[in-house]
């Protein structure tokens, strides 16, 4: 794959609608003389992307005709245009997220794309494509939007390209890989859009091998695993899809190995080996008819077998030397670890029944700690490998493997149809077998040997004869195999190409206000939204607090004031005022003494009354001094 790649939507039938892409698309100018009618609504569409709305209807979508919803979309694609042509990325990356919200609440609205296309037939009574109200969505994502992405990512390989002289490793990550932004970007717009998956394919096939190319080449194992998960989400029946997943998972689980210098490396390489057997274990699961699975399964059994064997762990070496033989028979170098670990076992036991030999001769010998992790080992013996190749795990993963191996033979035979059941693959897979194992005297006779074969299987009665004897043929007498003649797609038809005008990111942020009131980071909008609270609040504690002391420190100077010139009326406002009210910080340290003081005055206050206090006043003061000396 190469940066010079270029990607377009596929070609429709019909003629354009709206203005073609360029990078001096929003620049005015007018209709062409020969303009359809139908291109002229599409041009007075566009104009709305310089219709002056207000802050409450930019921002909140309130009271909007359809063309002043249609004008919000079209603001933020023209200013997300003119970012990304000056190398604004954050700020362009807001406007592209912008107009796929707004397409999805536009979406949910059914009326407002009806109502669009009534205004565009009254306006435009011989328009023919954008009066009817699918279309009109269609076309405006299509040969817009759709189109404006492709643009870009055309426009930033050849970029790329052209910074060839740069050493790979002096380029700018972000700038390698800002083309691959856009591929995301028009990927979610695609269900909007009238191509059907094979489509899609046309455009997103190269980016996104381009794409985890550039992955592995860094050793990214995480993005590129993702990105062949999602790849194969859309397209789970493609077997080359599932083989590369194959390959970069089987990649990236060996890529954790470390050089194994200790039993506990070898031990822990192990390990991850077995982390990463679950994991291919899960594919087989997923994908059951691929081949290369059960292969990769069987050499990761092996490479784990060998793990284990240098870590001293013959016994599970031996099981895991027959586990790859199961999933992958003719692999030669499990043979061989197999033999050698057999081999190992056998001088082990030895080993260990001259030492218990020895130790009979020694009582009061001890064995150490290497003779007893050998002990353990010849204990063990070849029981765990004979109790798992009596188990039916056995049978089931040749049953599996058989399956895959005879819908491969099935999927690489031209001329017969497509998705066999397993009755289907099996019943070939069995009559080739039995042909090559024993074959007819000579070619001629190999049409009346495929008969005879096929017809006890009803499964094969109807298939196409010509391919599997060709199939045959060459196998047998190793005549060589028609080569298929392969058509290299058509050259694309006058690509979109908007090149940026810099080469480097420009500093740029998503503008304020819009992203204020925008749906997007609801997550660091809600955080955001906590700590201006918590600040809010600590500061009106903060307040609250220097307000508390502030009366506090008034309160006691007048009290100590009052009590100096024995005024105990005077001295229980204070003390009154003083107590209620508290610090949030914890006590004050005068509050004891001003306690005391407000007692002594209230007894005071009591005994200086010429007669008995009224007793509404009494019991006033009586609750007020009770509660406050309470706290």
């Amino acid at each position: 794959m190469t940066s010079t790649a270029l990607i377009a939507r596929p070609q429709q039938s019909s003629p354009r609608v709206f203005p073609a892409i360029t990078a001096e698309f929003y620049s005015s100018s007018p209709a062409p003389a020969a303009a359809t009618p139908d291109q002229q609504a599409a041009l007075h569409l566009v104009a709305l992307a310089y219709r002056d709305l207000t802050k409450a209807q930019l921002f909140f979508a309130r009271n909007l005709s359809p063309q002043d919803h249609l004008a919000r979309l079209l603001i933020q694609h023209r200013l997300g245009f003119e970012a990304e042509l000056s190398a604004e990325w954050q700020q362009a990356d807001f406007y592209w997220q912008q107009i796929q919200n707004q397409l999805c609440a536009l979406r949910k609205q059914g009326f407002f794309w009806q109502a669009l296309a009534d205004e565009v037939a009254r306006d435009y009574p011989d328009a023919e494509v954008l009066k009817d109200p699918v279309a009109l969505r269609q076309r405006l994502v299509e040969e817009l939007l759709i189109d404006t992405h492709c643009g870009f990512y055309n426009g930033l390989n050849q970029v790329q390209q052209q910074a060839t002289g740069e050493a790979d490793g002096a380029q700018s990550g972000s700038r390698r890989d800002r083309n691959f932004a856009h591929i995301s970007f028009l990927e979610a717009l695609l269900p909007q859009s009238s191509l059907p998956s094979e489509g899609w394919l046309a455009m997103l096939a190269l980016p996104w091998q381009q794409q985890i190319d550039r992955y592995r080449a860094d050793q990214n194992w995480r993005e590129a695993i993702g990105l062949c998960r999602h790849r194969l989400s859309l397209y789970p029946k493609s077997v080359a899809y599932q083989i590369e997943l194959a390959e970069v998972e089987g990649a990236a689980i060996l890529a954790t190995l470390k050089k194994g210098e200790s039993k506990q490396q070898f031990k822990a390489n192990a390990r991850c080996l077995q982390k990463g057997i679950r994991q291919f274990e899960a594919l087989a699961k997923t994908y059951p008819y691929n081949r290369v699975i059960y292969d990769y399964l069987g050499d990761l059994h092996h490479f784990q077998a060998i793990q284990l064997g240098n870590a001293g762990e013959v016994a599970a070496g031996l099981v895991a030397a027959e586990k790859a033989l199961v999933y992958a028979p003719q692999l030669k170098g499990a043979l061989s670890t197999r033999d050698d670990l057999t081999q190992l076992m056998n001088q082990i036991q030895a080993q260990v029944t001259q030492l218990k030999a020895n130790l009979k001769q020694q009582p009061n010998t001890r064995l150490t700690a290497q003779g007893q992790q050998l002990t353990a080992q010849a204990k063990k013996g070849f029981a765990l490998r004979d109790a798992y190749l009596k188990s039916p795990q056995v049978v089931a993963t040749q049953s599996s493997v058989k399956l895959a191996q005879a819908m491969e033979v099935w999927r690489n035979l031209p001329g017969l149809p497509p998705d066999p059941t397993e009755q289907q693959a099996l019943a070939l897979y069995s009559s080739l077998s039995q042909i090559l194992q024993q074959p007819p005297p000579d070619k001629a006779s190999l049409t009346d040997d495929w008969q005879r074969v096929s017809q006890a299987h009803s499964e094969l009665a109807a298939l196409p004869p010509d391919p599997i004897c060709a199939f045959l043929e060459q196998r047998l007498w190793k005549t060589q195999a028609a080569i298929p003649i392969v058509t290299p797609p058509p050259p694309l038809a006058n690509p979109v190409v908007l090149r940026p005008t810099r080469l480097d990111p420009q500093p740029s942020r998503e503008p304020l206000l819009p992203w204020l009131f925008s749906r997007q980071n609801p997550v660091l909008k809600t955080q955001m939204a906590l700590a201006i609270a918590a600040l809010l609040v600590a500061g009106g504690l903060g307040l609250y607090e220097l307000s508390v002391r502030q009366t506090r420190a008034r309160a006691y100077a007048q009290l100590m004031t009052a009590a100096q010139a024995d005024q105990p009326l005077a001295v229980m406002d204070s003390a009154e005022t003083f107590l209620s009210r508290s610090p949030l910080s914890g006590k004050d340290a005068r509050e004891a003494q001003v306690k005391q003081l407000y007692a002594q005055a209230f007894v005071s206050w009591f005994l200086q009354q010429p007669g008995a206090p009224e007793a509404a006043t009494l019991q006033r003061y009586q609750q007020r001094y009770q509660e406050l000396t309470a706290q």
